[in-house]
C-alpha cells in the first residue's frame, strides 16, 4: 500500500518498523515489515 501524506509525496504506510521476511517473486525483492503503530500492520 502507498500512502499519500499531505504534502503529497508518496511512502509506505507503516515507514518504521520491523523486518519480518524477504521474499523474491520473478526476480523482485518484496520486504514484510510489522510496524510499530496501533492497530497492527503489515505491509511490502
Amino acid at each position: 500500500m502507498v500512502w499519500l501524506t499531505v504534502i503529497g509525496t508518496a511512502w509506505p504506510l507503516v515507514s518504521e518498523g520491523k523486518n519480518i521476511k524477504k521474499i523474491t517473486v520473478s526476480d523482485v525483492d518484496f520486504k514484510l515489515n510489522h510496524g510499530n503503530m496501533t492497530p497492527n500492520l503489515f505491509n511490502f
